[in-house]
């Protein structure tokens, strides 16, 4: 895309975005972590944010790197999210890990499925900001037959 064409984004684009991201962090596997990282990075760096009542994060893209570098996925996400917002994450047996997100004027929780803690948690952090934002979003479902395998602790 060129930069013409990315400044130019308008906000229902940045919503379809959203929308896709979260698809894509819950369907992620583990490799794809960092990948889905840096993208929420630059969607939620976007002035469009302003439009949903939330300021653009800001992060250096190097303090971002070393982050990822370190395999400190968690924190780079809590970085991403601000310190406003709660979470809560839990990990079943199974392996599957899901993520709670209440924004910070506390309208309502998103949970989120995702391969790892840090999937998860970026999953519903963008559900919640798409939920912000008046876009329809995909939040996961475990479902009857992976409801009994998960325990929340």
């Amino acid at each position: 895309m060129s930069k013409a064409c990315a400044d130019d984004l308008s906000l229902d684009v940045w919503k379809a975005r959203m929308r896709d991201l979260q698809k894509d962090c819950v369907a992620s596997v583990p490799r794809e972590q960092a990948a889905r990282i840096r993208d929420a990075a630059h969607l939620l760096g976007r002035s469009e944010l302003h439009a949903v009542g939330c300021a653009p994060v800001s992060i250096r893209m190097a303090d971002l790197e070393a982050m990822l570098e370190a395999s400190a996925f968690e924190s780079a996400v809590l970085h991403l999210m601000g310190g406003e917002a709660a979470f809560m994450l839990s990990r079943g047996g199974n392996g599957s890990c899901l993520a709670t997100v209440v924004q910070p004027d506390g309208a309502e929780e998103m949970i989120a499925e995702g391969a790892t803690p840090a999937l998860a948690l970026l999953a519903a952090h963008l559900a919640a900001l798409a939920e912000d934002a008046g876009a329809d979003c995909i939040v996961s479902d475990p479902g009857p037959a992976k409801a009994s395998s998960i325990r929340l602790n």
